[in-house]
C-alpha cells in the first residue's frame, strides 16, 4: 500500500517528526511518500492509497484550492485520515461553537462569519482584552490583541473584513494561559498522551512560531483531560487522530482547539507514539 503524507511548498518534506514517521512506515512495509498537496494528483490514487494531510501547513492561505483538493478526495477512493467531513469542518473555527452548542466549555468566543456584519457584535463586545483570530486559520497567523481605538473606530468593521477575509473569531483574553496550554493526543479516539506547551515570556500565543516550550505531560490535569476526552467523543465520525487543546481559567478548563487536519503530534516527545499511530493506522485497513 501507498502512503502519502501531504505537505506544502515552505516545507516539502515535512519536519523531522514527520520523516521519522515516514521512515517508521516504510520499515513497516508501506510505500511511504511526501508530497506538496497542490501537486497531488487525485486521478492517480486508488484503494490501495492513503492520504495523511499532516503536514498541509498553508492550507488557510489557498482556501478555495484546499476545499477543491477536498472535494476531489471525497469523490475518489482513496483512504483519507482523517475522513474528508472531518476535515472540511474542521477548517472553520465555527466548529468550536459546535462544541459549545452540546455543552463543552470553550473559550468566551463571537464568531464574525464573512457573510454577516459585525458593527453590533464588535460594538457589544465585553471582553476586558479581546483576541481576534482568523476563522480559517493556522500557527497563530493574523492572531493578535484588539484595541479600544479599534472598537470605536466606525470604520472597524471593514477594515477587519478586509484583514479577516474568511471571518474572524473574538475570544476572551485568558491571563492564566501564562502558566501553559495542554494538548491531548488521541489515535482512534482513544487517548494517547499529553503534552504541555509554556508560552515564552511576555508572550500569550501558544505556538511554535512564538518559541513556545514543548515538554511531555505526564500528571495532567483530570478536568483537562475529561473535557478533551468529551470533545473528541463528541465528534460524528471518529479520526485516526486528534488533539485537543485545554486552557485553564482559574480552576476552569476551556477547549482553545480541536485539531484533525494538520497538528503536531509531537511524536518526538513521547517514546513509542510512532508505533501507537501505526497500530492504530492498521486498525482502520
Amino acid at each position: 500500500m501507498r502512503i502519502y503524507i501531504l505537505t506544502c511548498k515552505a516545507y516539502p518534506q515535512g519536519n523531522t517528526a514527520l520523516q521519522n514517521l515516514a521512515t517508521f512506515l516504510t520499515q513497516k512495509g508501506f510505500e511511504t511518500s511526501f508530497v506538496i498537496w497542490q501537486e497531488l494528483s487525485t486521478q492517480s490514487l486508488d484503494e490501495k492509497s492513503i492520504v495523511l494531510p499532516l503536514a498541509v501547513w498553508d492550507y488557510s492561505e489557498h482556501f478555495n484550492e484546499f476545499k477543491v483538493l477536498l472535494q476531489e478526495l471525497r469523490a475518489s477512493k482513496v483512504r483519507v485520515f482523517n475522513d474528508t467531513n472531518l476535515l472540511t469542518k474542521n477548517t472553520s473555527k465555527i466548529y468550536l461553537k459546535e462544541l459549545e452548542n452540546k455543552g463543552l466549555d470553550i473559550i468566551q468566543s463571537v464568531f464574525l462569519q464573512a457573510n454577516e456584519g459585525w458593527q453590533e457584535s464588535l460594538a457589544n463586545l465585553h471582553f476586558k482584552i479581546p483576541i481576534i483570530k482568523p476563522l480559517v486559520g493556522q500557527s497563530g497567523k493574523g492572531v493578535r490583541k484588539l484595541s479600544l481605538e479599534e472598537l470605536q473606530d466606525a470604520q472597524s468593521e471593514a477594515k477587519l473584513k478586509a484583514e479577516f477575509k474568511n471571518g474572524a473569531l473574538v475570544q476572551k483574553y485568558i491571563k492564566d494561559i501564562a502558566n501553559g496550554e495542554f494538548c491531548f493526543v488521541f489515535f482512534n479516539a482513544k487517548f494517547a498522551y499529553a503534552i504541555k506547551r509554556q508560552v515564552a515570556r511576555g508572550e500569550w500565543r501558544a505556538n511554535s512560531n512564538f518559541k513556545v516550550q514543548i515538554s511531555p505531560l505526564e500528571n495532567y490535569d483530570e478536568k483537562c483531560f475529561k473535557l478533551a476526552s468529551k470533545a473528541v467523543q463528541s465528534l460524528e465520525l471518529s479520526p485516526l487522530y486528534a488533539r485537543v487543546d485545554i486552557i485553564l481559567d482559574g480552576k476552569k478548563p476551556l477547549i482553545n482547539e480541536l485539531e484533525l487536519i494538520e497538528p503536531s503530534l509531537y511524536f518526538d516527545y513521547k517514546n513509542g507514539a510512532l508505533e501507537v499511530f501505526y497500530e492504530a493506522l492498521l486498525q482502520r485497513l
